[in-house]
C-alpha cells in the first residue's frame, strides 16, 4: 500500500475555505451589481426621457398666442419650463412675459437654435455678427 492511501484526507483550512467562500459570493454578488446599476441606470434614462417630454409639450404650448382659453395650460407649461431651468432660474420677470407674449423656439441643432419672441425678432448662431475687437484682429 502506498502511503497516500492510508492517510487521512488532507483537512482544509481557514484560506482554504475563504477561497471557496469568496469564489462563491463573488459569482452571486458581481451579477447582483451589474443589475443593481444597470436599473439605476436605466432609471434615469427614463427620468431624462420624461423630463425632455415635458419640456417639450410646454414649448409647443407657449409657442401659441395667448388667449383667455389657454391660460391655465399656458401657466402650466410656464410652470414646467421654470421647474425644469433649475440650472438657469428663470425669473418672476421673464415668466409674467411669457404669459403675456407668444413664444417660439425652434431648435434644428446647437448652431441653429432660433428663438423667436413674437417680435419679430429671429437670431441664430450664423447670424451672430463679431464683436468690434474679433473685426479688428481679423483684418
Amino acid at each position: 500500500m502506498s502511503n497516500e492511501e492510508t492517510s487521512p484526507a488532507k483537512k482544509k483550512d481557514v484560506w482554504d475555505k475563504l477561497a471557496v467562500l469568496g469564489t462563491l459570493t463573488s459569482g452571486i454578488a458581481i451579477p447582483l451589481a451589474v443589475v443593481y446599476i444597470g436599473s439605476n441606470l436605466n432609471d434615469s434614462i427614463k427620468a431624462s426621457e420624461n423630463k425632455l417630454k415635458y419640456i417639450e409639450i410646454a414649448t409647443s404650448l407657449i409657442r401659441e398666442e395667448p388667449k383667455d382659453e389657454n391660460q391655465a395650460l399656458r401657466a402650466w407649461a410656464i410652470d414646467v419650463l421654470a421647474h425644469f431651468s433649475k440650472d438657469v432660474p428663470m425669473s418672476e420677470a421673464a415668466q409674467t412675459e411669457l404669459k403675456k407674449r407668444r413664444t417660439s423656439i425652434y431648435t434644428g441643432g446647437w448652431d441653429n437654435t432660433t428663438v423667436d419672441v413674437g417680435s419679430g425678432f429671429a437670431a441664430s448662431a450664423s447670424d451672430a455678427k463679431p464683436s468690434q475687437s474679433e473685426s479688428t484682429t481679423t483684418k
